[in-house]
């Protein structure tokens, strides 16, 4: 989930300056620099906002499939960008940089919140950040300057990934919330009759996953 949401992160953080430049050939460097800018001010505003959000109502699943769905808005009109104004174009890369900024810390916080113990918590983000590096590997072979001026090949993939979060995001939260129940009905008090009891972590009974 991960890999696939944090791709389109890496597009607009990599790509945004030769993206912007699309639009006007013939735009200075100083000009380009000055219509990025506040694309990320914006993302940071956001994400900001959301994850402060989310931590008062301890839920993360929706906040992530809201920015998701802004970054989808964003990728469609801009596979379909052959059609729309330059200010539309530029307007949807605000939204793939909001929506993917927003939802990849729901990520980190979904995965945190349902692991249990310093040291599975630890080997868990590693792998997850670690994982995450090739979202950036990704990014790089979609967008390559031969695609240019409309980068068809990086958005359709972006797209691809971002409609394959949502499906592994619900199939995980809706298997997270089967598990609660069967824990609620006394359906996994057996373990508290092993050996290993005590250092069950995330698999004790009594834990319960959040979404």
């Amino acid at each position: 989930m991960f890999i696939c949401s944090i791709v389109a992160v890496y597009s607009i953080n990599l790509f945004a300056p030769t993206i912007v430049k699309q639009f006007d050939p013939t735009a200075s460097v100083r000009h380009i620099q000055a219509l990025v800018i506040p694309i990320f001010i914006a993302s940071a505003v956001g994400t900001l906002a959301v994850s402060y959000a989310s931590d008062k109502l301890k839920h993360r699943y929706g906040f992530a499939m809201f920015g998701w769905v802004l970054t989808l808005i964003g990728l469609v009109i801009m596979i379909n960008q052959r059609r729309v104004s330059t200010n539309t174009k530029y307007g949807a890369l605000y939204l793939i940089s909001v929506g993917g900024y927003i939802s990849v810390p729901q990520l980190w916080t979904l995965l945190v919140n349902n692991c249990s113990g310093a040291y599975k918590i630890a080997f868990a983000i590693a792998i997850e950040m670690g994982l995450g590096n090739f979202g950036g590997i990704i990014s790089s072979m979609t967008f390559q300057g031969s695609a240019a001026p409309f980068y068809d090949v990086g958005y359709k993939v972006n797209l691809g990934l971002v409609c394959a979060t949502m499906a592994m995001a619900t199939a995980y939260v809706g298997g997270m919330w089967w598990e609660n129940k069967q824990r609620a009905e006394g359906r996994r008090d057996h373990l508290l009759q092993s050996e290993e009891a005590d250092n069950l972590g995330d698999d004790h009974p009594h834990f319960r996953y959040g979404f």
